[in-house]
């Protein structure tokens, strides 16, 4: 009140209000004869500024870290992690969370080929799994403030992820290339859910890919000895995805009879006869060992045209 009998008023609202808010209040003035005179002011409190921040990551691991891949030893961390940064606005934040709506997830890391397919399942807001062929492939999970209060910034939300050791991988190239594995957004809200920031997360895996190197002598006399032969070694990773197949091709000619194994198992031997143009040139013998290692060995025909 002033010195001549009027008035003012203010509201400094509080932070962190649940909306919708509003209240009225009254002014009454009564005079010495008591008479009454009154007013109202009904005042409403909008929602203020919301959440803002989250941004984007991105986070990357290779198969050929695995147990079985083939990164020599010392391999890599199976687990990536990085953070994002929520500011609350008016109100403070209260959830953060995993989207929901897995749908930017990618189910084919590689749309090139005709391999299986990922199964994404949320299993809680803060954790999502990836499956092939009902083995976990690779867990998201989040690790988050119990809240961040109204105004301020907080940048500890943390997102890892992990690649399982029984990662059975059906997608993929014949090049260790990154495969696209889509994303998924974090969702930081207020009490009043409508009022939210999304952060985004990018996954990639890099495939791990087989390799092969032959190895021993390029060149016979056709007169070698009786029961003398050629060879040497086929040097062979299966990388990550293992359970790989040996097969033996000419690069002209024919093989009277296919050579193919599946590596991983028992170790045995395979022969056949090198023909070409209707000549007999040897027989090639491959064998495989217990370790998914092989050699092959020719014993040269005689009298070769």
């Amino acid at each position: 009140t002033d010195d001549n009998g009027d008035a003012t008023w203010t509201l400094h609202p509080a932070p962190d209000v649940a909306q919708p808010a509003s209240f009225t209040f009254f002014a009454t003035v009564t005079d010495t004869d008591g008479v009454v005179a009154s007013d109202d002011r009904p005042v409403e409190i909008t929602d203020g500024q919301g959440p803002a921040g989250g941004g984007s990551m991105l986070l990357s691991l290779d198969e050929d870290d695995l147990g079985d891949g083939s990164q020599s030893a010392p391999k890599d961390a199976l687990t990536a992690s990085d953070t994002l940064s929520f500011t609350a606005g008016s109100d403070a934040i209260t959830s953060i969370v995993f989207s929901t709506d897995l749908s930017g997830l990618t189910e084919d890391g590689d749309a090139l080929t005709g391999a299986g397919t990922i199964t994404w399942v949320r299993d809680s807001g803060t954790q999502i799994t990836g499956s092939v062929n009902g083995q976990t492939a690779v867990i998201l999970t989040l690790s988050v403030p119990a809240t961040i209060a109204a105004g301020t910034t907080d940048a500890t939300t943390q997102v890892t992820m992990t690649l399982s050791q029984e990662f059975q991988n059906t997608f993929g190239d014949d090049l260790q290339t990154s495969l696209n594995l889509g994303s998924v957004q974090v969702i930081a809200s207020e009490a009043d859910v409508a009022d939210f920031a999304t952060g985004t997360v990018n996954l990639t895996v890099i495939d791990d890919v087989p390799a092969v190197d032959i190895t021993g002598a390029t060149m016979v006399a056709e007169d070698l000895a009786a029961g003398q032969t050629i060879g040497g070694a086929i040097a062979i990773t299966e990388g990550a995805d293992q359970d790989a197949t040996l097969a033996i091709t000419l690069a002209s000619g024919d093989l009277s009879a296919p050579i193919l194994f599946t590596l991983g198992t028992v170790g045995s031997a395979q022969s056949a006869t090198v023909t070409a143009g209707g000549d007999v040139l040897g027989v090639l013998t491959v064998t495989t060992d217990d370790n998914g290692d092989a050699t092959w060995t020719f014993d040269p025909a005689p009298d070769v045209a």
